[in-house]
């Protein structure tokens, strides 16, 4: 894990996931603590190394791998947990997580995992709404999970998963979403802000606004173009992912797809684009 300051006060714990560290003299806000053990003991020991004391810790939202290391540092230092007023029973109780991907049924064992299930941990403070958390700008950022926000200082805002970096919307083909409008709004809201950091991937200025609406539009036009003839859910989603050459790994990463995809199809009838109804015990959409 390599600590780079991008001024004197914010800097950035980057080793895959990027953590947020901002800096008030001696005492420090960690924004986010990565998705396990792992990335907690380098995150202290970094700042063991350069004599910092880690006060506060804010979860952007409530995925795994942004809380994962909460619970290890919650037993290793006196860190303030603060988190939206949504992300705390997530926090507090990590099954929420992937009992929301299996739809309520108790999740299969591959989505209780590390990747969608982290240790549980305590909540010390919560906030809602946009505002001020001390000397820190909260902003609303939802779409890509709920309750989801940025943290800001200036014109410097971790954007948590409202943005993703050039290379991983390359990577992933689908970005994950919940709200697509949702995320498209929050998209709108970092425009004010001169640096945007992603969770993933590497900071290329405001240009990448940009890229994240062209990629939404770029995956609502495939599902559009494949709802051509009413189809039941299930057929979309494998059309989607054949599609776009989508590779599949695991059942973890299918129920996340399953999610996104769904979550289009959500918007697209909120726009009066497509309908849905239920034949021969079967969803089906289709296009208007």
């Amino acid at each position: 894990m390599e600590l780079i300051w991008l001024d004197s006060r914010v800097g950035i714990l980057s080793d895959r996931t990027n953590l947020g560290l901002i800096r008030f003299s001696k005492d420090v806000v960690l924004v986010d603590s990565g998705i396990d053990e792992s990335y907690a003991r380098k995150a202290l020991k970094i700042f063991s190394l350069n004599d910092l004391n880690l006060r506060w810790l804010v979860n952007t939202h409530f995925h795994a791998d942004h809380i994962g290391g909460n619970a290890f540092i919650k037993k290793r230092t006196n860190v303030q947990v603060i988190t939206h007023v949504l992300t705390k029973p997530f926090v507090e109780n990590p099954i929420l997580e992937p009992l929301t991907l299996s739809c309520g049924a108790y999740p299969t064992d591959e989505l209780r995992s590390k990747f969608f299930l982290a240790e549980p941990s305590k909540v010390d403070e919560t906030f809602e709404g946009d505002g001020y958390l001390y000397d820190l700008q909260i902003i609303e950022l939802p779409g890509h999970a709920l309750g989801q926000v940025g943290v800001a200082v200036g014109d410097i805002i971790f954007a948590a998963d409202s943005i993703f970096g050039e290379e991983i919307l390359r990577k992933k083909t689908i970005a994950v979403y919940n709200d697509i409008d949702a995320a498209i709004r929050s998209l709108d809201k970092l425009k004010s802000f001169n640096c945007c950091v992603p969770s993933h991937g590497s900071i290329n200025g405001t240009e990448i606004i940009s890229l994240n609406k062209a990629h939404i539009e770029f995956v609502a036009e495939k599902i559009r173009l494949l709802m051509k003839e009413p189809k039941s859910e299930e057929n979309i989603i494998c059309d989607v992912l054949q599609n776009l050459q989508v590779d599949v790994a695991d059942v973890g990463m299918y129920y996340l797809l399953r999610m996104t995809i769904l979550a289009y199809l959500n918007w697209l009838k909120k726009t009066g684009e497509a309908q849905l109804y239920v034949d021969k015990g079967r969803t089906i959409w289709q296009r208007l």
